[in-house]
This record gives structure tokens, sequence and C-alpha cells, in this order.
């Protein structure tokens, strides 16, 4: 060991650590792959490993290890390693990941933030129900005029419109969390999509935008549900976007099985994506849109998805209308 090496375990000299048992150095979680390394090695392998040690002093260091076998002259396999500190480098792609969390969070609750007015007035109408409901209710209580059909009538209908209520705020709850952690587990893609849609369709609606769906009576997977919807208002918000001053703006929706993959079909009224910007579609802050009317982060989100779920997603030249295709592994 160099005095290089003897300074990254911070011992004090040769002498203070000649016949130390190297593995006593190597942080604990990392020492039995350190030693079946060393193993291969000595067994006459090459190769190369990242672990972590521990120095004499306390201090924890990133280590990044060559090691190769040669034939000794005796017979023996002797073991040469060239071991450098990468504890920087660590850190930096430490910050670089974080950096990148960042950005999927904000393209996370990009779509959501864009159909929030709609949620909003999806909310205000029902709401308005109850209201003019109870109204009518208290108004007949205090006529005198009880009419018990109308009034069991008048209550089925409040409880009704709360249901619809509670079932959106649930699954605005649901599709606004985080869900980078979530488990994989079979869900009903069909589901998850009319889940998503139920929190769009309201600004569709005020944009004129006719939604078609072609989907299946269920369709069960292993996924992320939270991230799949995710996923689809995004895409959905895009469309909105490029097609909402359209005379008569459309989107469709297909969900298809195939034999060892779902493939996921957005279409609507554009006409497609320009040849010079096809290439840099899902890279993170590129948009199309105007100054402040978007922040890119929409595709390059979806596209994090996917990889997750060991898929794929393009954009189909071939259409005459602007089409994304998303295709994922039926795991």
């Amino acid at each position: 060991m160099n005095n290089t090496g003897l300074d990254l375990i911070e011992a004090q000299d040769l002498e203070s650590v000649y016949m130390a048992n190297v593995y006593d150095i190597v942080a604990p979680e990392w020492r039995s792959q350190f030693i079946e390394f060393n193993d291969m090695i000595c067994q006459g392998g090459s190769g190369t490993l990242v672990f972590e040690i521990i120095g004499l002093k306390g201090t924890r260091r990133w280590m990044e290890t060559y090691a190769h076998s040669f034939d000794l002259q005796d017979g023996t396999i002797g073991h040469l390693a060239i071991t450098n500190d990468i504890s920087d480098r660590i850190e930096r792609n430490r910050k670089i990941q974080k950096q990148q969390e960042a950005l999927l969070e904000a393209g996370r609750l990009t779509a959501l933030g864009e159909f929030a007015g709609g949620i909003a007035h999806e909310i205000n109408n029902p709401l308005a129900i109850i209201k003019a409901k109870a109204a009518l209710i208290n108004h007949h209580l205090k006529s005198g005029e009880i009419d018990e059909t109308y009034l069991a009538k008048s209550v089925s209908d409040i409880e009704e419109t709360v249901g619809r209520i509670s079932g959106i705020i649930k699954t605005l709850k649901t599709l606004s969390r985080d869900s980078t952690d979530d488990d994989f587990e079979v869900s009903d893609l069909v589901q998850i999509i009319e889940d998503a849609l139920s929190l769009c369709q309201e600004r569709c609606k005020l944009s004129n935008i006719q939604v078609r769906k072609i989907l299946p009576e269920a369709l069960p997977a292993k996924c992320q549900k939270v991230a799949i919807g995710q996923m689809i208002m995004n895409l959905l918000n895009n469309s909105h976007d490029a097609i909402a001053h359209q005379k008569n703006p459309w989107v469709a929706i297909e969900l298809v099985k195939l034999k060892n993959k779902v493939k996921l079909i957005f279409t609507d009224s554009g006409n497609g994506i320009a040849e010079e910007h096809q290439a840099s579609l899902l890279n993170p802050f590129f948009t199309t849109k105007a100054p402040g009317d978007g922040t890119g982060l929409g595709l390059s989100f979806c596209a994090s998805v996917v990889k997750k779920h060991k898929g794929q997603l393009y954009l189909n030249t071939k259409s005459k209308n602007t089409q994304f295709v998303v295709e994922i592994a039926l795991l």
C-alpha cells in the first residue's frame, strides 16, 4: 500500500497496519461482498467493485477497486488491485439524482395543477345541487307540506351527489401523492384510466374536447397504479393544450392487450409533431408551447413511469393525427 492508500485508511504509517486484516476497514454492510470479490480474484478472476470503507479515525469513504490476478513463479496466484477514492463522484451523483427526482415531482404535479380549475368546477356543481335540495326540503318542512315520497327522493339524490364528490376527492388525493416507492400490484388498467379521466373530463368539456374511449371491460396488469394514472393525466394535459383552439377537438384513448404486453394508444386531433422536434420530445424542459405556457416536464415524467414498467413510450409518426403509444410489459 502506498502513502495515498495509508492516508485514505487514516493510518499513521505502514508499520501501524502491517499484517492487519483489510476486511476490518470495509464497512460492515459491504464486507461480505468484498470478501466474495477478493476470493474470486484470488482464484484467478478479475473485476471491479465499488464499496465503502471506514478509516481508522472513523471517516467513511466510497472506494472503487480494479483488481486482477497473476501467476507467481512458485505457482501461487497473486492479487493486484488499484483502488481510488470516489467519494466526490458518489456525492455528485447523489445530487444529480435528487435533482432528477425533483424534476419528476414537478412533472407529476404539472397535469394536476392544469386540471385544478376543472376539478373545482366538477365539485361546485354537485355542491350547488345539494344546497338547492336542502333548501327545498327546508321550505317544505317550514310550510308543513311534507311529502314523504319527495323527501325520500331528495335525500337519495343528496346521498348520490355526496358520493360523487367523495369519489372525486378520493381520486384527487390518490393521484396527487408521490408514487415513487409504491409496490407493483395487480390493478385494473381500465379503472385506472377511468379514474384519471374523472379528474380531466370537466376541463375537456369546458374546451369542447370530445373524449373517446376504446376500452375492454377490464384489463388487469401488475403496475404502479398511481404512477400510471398520473401518466395518463399528463398525456391528456399535453393533448388538451395542443388542440383546445381547434374547431372540433377530440382525444381517443385505446387500450389493447397483446401477447406479453399492454398497449395504450393515445391519439388527439392534432396534426402530429414537427420532425425537427421529435428527437427532443422526451427531454426535460423541452416544449413546443409558448413561453410561460408549459414546463416541458410532462412527457419526460411519462417516459420515466414507462421505463419503471419495463416498457417504452414513443410517437407514432405514421399516424395522420398526433399519436403517442405506451407499451408496458405484463409483469
